[in-house]
């Protein structure tokens, strides 16, 4: 089996991300981010939500993430790469080149020790 690629991480920090919450968008806080530039989407780690306290309810074709407090914060739909995905307009000042969330899965696979970095959830930075 070939090594998966290794993306670096330049810094780690808090990052809040717009999801999309039937009709609008709420703001999801992500703490502890890896900010790795060669990569152009925000993976999200359902286990390091988890850790953090959020709920998740996979099922007629979303991912509904909700709170600590028991607020829904998102209601992702699914790809029909069966992926749950966030889709943003690229900003022009993070001109880089796109790599598709199943090129990446293909290159980090799915392995525990990489369970932080990859997800069930992306979006572009």
């Amino acid at each position: 089996m070939q090594q998966p690629a290794k993306v670096p991480a330049i810094g780690r920090g808090t990052l809040v991300v717009q999801v999309p919450n039937k009709g609008t968008e709420s703001e999801l806080t992500l703490h502890g981010a890896l900010h790795a530039p060669a990569v152009s989407y925000t993976l999200v780690s359902i286990a390091a939500l988890d850790e953090e306290g959020y709920h998740a309810h996979i099922g007629a074709g979303h991912l509904e993430l909700m709170s600590p407090q028991g607020e829904r914060v998102g209601r992702i739909p699914r790809t029909s790469g069966r992926l749950y995905k966030v889709v943003h307009a690229l900003d022009s000042a993070n001109a880089v080149e796109p790599v598709s969330v199943m090129e990446l899965h293909r290159r980090w696979g799915t392995s525990q020790s990489r369970a932080r970095t990859s997800s069930s959830l992306a979006a572009p930075s």
